[in-house]
C-alpha cells in the first residue's frame, strides 16, 4: 500500500493497512454523496465504486511528510443493470506531522478519499446520468 521513507538516509520500510480498505471507501464516498443531497439505490440508480489503487508515502525527518494517492472507479446502474456512466477519478492527500503517527495516516487517506469522492460528485457526467439512470 505504501512506503516510508527517511530524508536523509537511504531507509525504506513498506507500509500496509490492518484491514480491508473496501468497506471504508464505500462508507467514504456515501457519506459524501448523502452530504450533498444524492441518494442512491431503493429503486432508482445504483452507485458501483471501485479502490483501483491506494499508495501512501510518509517521508521522515524531524516531523513527517504524508502523501496518499487513490484511484476510484465509479459506475452508476440503472435499475434493469444498464450501465449509464462510468469513469475514472484520483484523489490525493497531503499532511503533516509526527513521525509512524496512524492518526496522521487516517487524516491523509481521508483526505484522499474525499478529494476522489468528489470528483466523483461534481462529474457533469455524473449529474447528467443520475439524471437519466432510471430504467
Amino acid at each position: 500500500m505504501g512506503l516510508r521513507t527517511h530524508e536523509s538516509k537511504p531507509l525504506k520500510a513498506d507500509v500496509t493497512v490492518a484491514s480491508d480498505p473496501a468497506p471504508w471507501v464505500l462508507e467514504g464516498v456515501q457519506s459524501l454523496l448523502t452530504q450533498n443531497g444524492i441518494s442512491l439505490g431503493g429503486g432508482g440508480p445504483k452507485l458501483i465504486v471501485s479502490l483501483n489503487s491506494l499508495h501512501t508515502v510518509e517521508n521522515i525527518w524531524h516531523r513527517s511528510s504524508y502523501e496518499a494517492h487513490m484511484t476510484l472507479g465509479a459506475q452508476l446502474q440503472s435499475p434493469t443493470g444498464r450501465v449509464c456512466w462510468k469513469e475514472v477519478d484520483n484523489g490525493e492527500g497531503i499532511n503533516h506531522g509526527y513521525s509512524g503517527s496512524i492518526e496522521n495516516y487516517q487524516e491523509t487517506l481521508n483526505m484522499a478519499l474525499d478529494d476522489a469522492s468528489e470528483h466523483i460528485a461534481e462529474s457533469q457526467g455524473f449529474k447528467d446520468a443520475l439524471c437519466h439512470c432510471s430504467n
